[in-house]
């Protein structure tokens, strides 16, 4: 039976059993619940409900209540309140109404809030408004607090400007099925800041309004969490301190949409990590999108790494422009390092009404993007933005778009780009790096239709591949000291060979590699072998300036066994149209490469096979049967059962061109 008892010795009682912290500036009134009914008077110590902001709703076992969950199905503003372990505040079973509590203690150091039981929603639909107007006394939580399936949860301040701040250790606030819970307030109340404990989103949804920072808390969302900003001249942020982690497998919208005109101090909307001990993973989408044009140079709407982290991707970050005055961005912070790893992509593209210029990656001096094996960086803007000082990619960066991708690192300092992944261009827009000194060991790559243009720094490839099948269109000379050069299509600068190179020249098209500048070959150092691997009977290097060699090297020919060459048939090889030493090389094939039963035709050029002319590298082929010219398909098959060994033919030639 609930206790009854006339207020003095209620009070003295209460000292003797009670474990509970007394507040002397408000005046508890304790739960003592027959009927789940918060409006019922008798269920209170005080014999009324709950109603001033000097009073602190108590709602625990030390008046051993016969109910245990109390069913708030009114509003009311009061000083605090406080739910032990085992109890539950919630809307009553069939509720669709609006339901808010208020917490406004008269002192603002007289503030309470404790919750270690449970809050939830309850109801079939309608909403509960935890309201709490300052955070200078208690505002905790170590329970539940849940926006149930059909409901919506709203926590917010209720003061314009100044946040409340929960500390959540060991609490957990979260949704239940298709439950809303809305983090401040899109109509003027202020930031929540949570720290410890856990934010849970399985597949609900989040509203987050102004600043929320997170402190040392797991958020986990799995539904869909909306920052959408469409406030005048505010910032509203995620921000991840201390420890804090955000792990995504939903969708995760990040919006700046400009309704109107705004002035010059319009600010950002964003995600930010702010301790190099926070982190994000991510297997959903994360968009982030700046809509509208109201002034330029104003508000933005950014991913800030205010330092050093990971961010570990798995799913897709988008950079949307659907502005033309105002940025989407990236934003590494001064000495701070940027690392994306996992299989995932960030794409920046523009949307409707949106520009290439409002796209950016960039940071402060000393930033660095990290890049790792497996990760994507793909689409159109500009990627460092002069700003980001290295850039180092051990993954893919993909220009795909109709909108050009810039790649532009910080020219007032020794920038790098080190390429040990994939660049690659095959957008109609195209790629253009700006500068920088780029090493690659890995793949650089332009399909066919579209430009990967190289404007200044320097270049150089030590292993991987350079694969030109559209225009490689490079200003600074390609210095190649390892690795391949493979494509059909265009080289347009002067490169240099100066290590054991292979050059492939082939594919579904014209079969012709193109250097319409000029091709040195070891400028300085030892002779080389210089592989020309060729997979179609067309196959040839073209080079439109000179060709030269430092010193004589050996030029060794690799052809497809299908690439249906035929006897007495003179095939160019290499077609120089400048001037060319082609002379001072030596010359082989490996016959293994050959069909079988084709050899080096001796009646051709000096007897070898080998002819240089007019600045032409050319080569016949003649049947080892003697006197009989086997026509190509029938005779190959007969002579193959005939060959039982691997020959080789080599002889340098001189030839005046």
């Amino acid at each position: 039976m609930p206790l009854n008892l006339p207020r003095p010795l209620l009070t003295a009682a209460l000292c003797a059993i009670s474990p509970l912290t007394v507040n002397a500036a408000l005046t508890d009134n304790i739960w003592q619940g027959t009927t789940d009914n918060w409006a019922t008077g008798t269920n209170w110590s005080e014999g009324s409900r709950p109603s001033a902001d000097t009073v602190r709703a108590v709602i625990n076992n030390s008046l051993t209540p016969a109910i245990n969950s109390v069913a708030f199905n009114t509003n009311a503003a009061i000083g605090g309140l406080e739910i032990a372990s085992g109890f539950t505040l919630t809307r009553a079973t069939g509720d669709t109404g609006s339901r808010v509590l208020t917490l406004n203690a008269s002192t603002a150091t007289d503030s309470y809030f404790n919750n270690a039981g449970s809050i939830i929603t309850g109801g079939t639909s309608g909403s509960l408004t935890i309201s709490i107007i300052n955070s200078a006394g208690t505002v905790q939580n170590s329970g539940l607090i849940e926006a149930s399936a059909g409901t919506q949860l709203i926590i917010q301040s209720g003061h314009v400007n100044i946040p409340i701040t929960l500390t959540n250790t060991d609490g957990t606030i979260q949704t239940a099925g298709s439950g809303v819970l809305n983090l401040g307030s899109s109509t003027g109340n202020s930031p929540v800041y949570i720290t410890g404990g856990s934010l849970k989103n399985v597949a609900g949804t989040i509203n987050q309004g102004r600043v929320s920072e997170f402190t040392d808390v797991a958020i986990t969302n799995g539904g869909i969490y909306n920052v959408i900003n469409t406030e005048t001249n505010t910032r509203w942020t995620l921000q991840l301190n201390g420890t804090s982690t955000l792990n995504n497998s939903g969708t995760m919208n990040i919006e700046r949409i400009f309704a109107g005109t705004e002035s010059s101090s319009a600010q950002q909307t964003s995600i930010n990590i702010s301790s190099a001990n926070a982190s994000i993973t991510n297997s959903g989408t994360i968009n982030f999108i700046t809509e509208g044009s109201p002034i330029a140079g104003g508000a933005s709407n950014s991913f800030n790494f205010n330092e050093s982290s990971e961010v570990t991707n798995n799913g897709t970050i988008n950079l949307i422009s659907k502005s033309t005055t105002n940025l989407v961005q990236m934003l590494i912070a001064t000495d701070k390092t940027a690392t994306f790893s996992g299989t995932g992509e960030l794409v920046m593209s523009v949307g409707v009404g949106g520009s290439v210029d409002q796209i950016q990656v960039t940071g402060g001096n000393n930033a660095i993007l990290v890049n790792s094996a497996g990760h994507t960086i793909r689409g159109a803007g500009r990627l460092g933005n002069n700003r980001v000082d290295d850039i180092n990619n051990a993954g893919t960066i993909h220009a795909d778009s109709s909108s050009t991708l810039t790649l532009d690192i910080d020219s007032a300092t020794t920038g790098t780009i080190i390429n040990s992944g994939t660049l690659r261009s095959s957008g109609t827009g195209g790629f253009v790096i700006v500068d920088g000194t780029i090493t690659n060991t890995g793949t650089v790559r332009v399909d066919s239709g579209s430009t990967l243009t190289i404007q200044g720094g320097t270049f150089t490839s030590t292993a991987g591949t350079i694969q030109a099948d559209g225009i490689l269109a490079n200003t600074p000379d390609l210095l190649v000291s390892g690795g391949i050069i493979t494509g059909q299509g265009s080289i347009s600068g002067n490169v240099n060979i100066d290590g054991p190179v292979s050059f492939t020249a082939g594919g579904a098209s014209t079969h012709v590699l193109t250097f319409d500048g000029n091709l040195v070959f070891n400028a300085a150092g030892s002779s080389r072998t210089i592989s020309f691997n060729f997979d179609h009977f067309d196959s040839r290097i073209d080079v439109g300036g000179a060709l030269t060699q430092g010193l004589n090297n050996l030029f060794e020919f690799n052809f497809d066994n299908g690439a249906a060459y035929e006897i007495d048939t003179v095939y160019t090889l290499i077609s120089v149209t400048g001037s060319n030493s082609l002379n001072d090389a030596t010359f082989s094939i490996s016959s293994s490469s050959l069909s079988a039963g084709y050899v080096l035709d001796t009646t051709f050029g000096g007897g070898d096979g080998w002819l240089v002319s007019g600045g032409n590298l050319q080569v016949r082929f003649s049947s080892v049967t003697t006197g009989v010219i086997p026509e190509p398909s029938q005779t190959l098959l007969s002579v193959i059962a005939g060959v039982a060994g691997i020959m080789f033919y080599s002889r340098r030639r001189k030839v005046a061109a």
